[in-house]
């Protein structure tokens, strides 16, 4: 009987031990954690914006170049990032918007860049999401985000009319979609139809 006694007793502290373990590394590494992913986040928008930023710059380069070219606002639901020229009074060359929406085993999160019309699409940028490597994970490869290019967000008559087809993509609101991730596909597609829908009503 003792030995079992002794035998929960020692479970239970080394239990209590390593949770307190886990709980304080958390806690320690929070700040570098948060950090990294504002870092990441600036690069990415950065990327999106087409501003040159080299692959070794660190968090504190990739602040000073993002407070000198970029001036976050909002619209409605969306947080926007206009890209500044020489005159910070300007109209903005590009703007970008961040998008998230489902996945297929998690959230897709990503930004688009938009030329001064906010229908046109410059980039797109899909940086963080859980789909299957190989397959679904290709949407972050650059020869999926390259079609979007010059893609429109919305038809002639005003409607969100973006589509990611099989194959055989034509026109300006058409890019091809993935072999075998026909449910990210679509998901990225409701992602961008989403995006229209909301900058169409919040710049009526």
């Amino acid at each position: 009987m003792k030995s079992n006694v002794y035998t929960i007793c020692y479970a239970v502290a080394v239990g209590a031990l390593c949770a307190g373990l886990l709980t304080g590394a958390a806690e320690f590494t929070a700040p570098y954690r948060e950090a990294n992913q504002r870092a990441d986040a600036m690069r990415n928008i950065l990327a999106v914006l087409e501003v040159p930023i080299g692959p070794r710059a660190g968090a504190e380069e990739l602040a000073r170049v993002f407070e000198r070219r970029v001036r976050q606002e909002t619209l409605g639901p969306l947080t926007v990032y206009q890209l500044l020229g020489d005159d910070p009074d300007a109209e903005p060359e590009l703007v970008a918007v961040d998008v998230v929406g489902p996945g297929l085993w998690g959230p897709i999160r990503g930004f688009v860049s938009l030329e001064p019309d906010w229908n046109t699409i410059r980039g797109v940028t899909f940086h963080d999401h859980q789909e299957t490597p190989g397959l679904g994970a290709e949407i972050s490869g650059e020869a999926f985000r390259s079609q979007f290019r010059g893609k429109r967000l919305l038809a002639d008559d005003g409607t969100p009319g973006f589509r990611v087809v099989t194959s055989g993509a034509q026109g300006p609101l058409e890019v091809d979609g993935i072999s075998g991730a026909t449910i990210t596909c679509d998901r990225v597609a409701d992602l961008i139809r989403n995006l229209a829908r909301q900058i169409a009503e919040e710049r009526r």
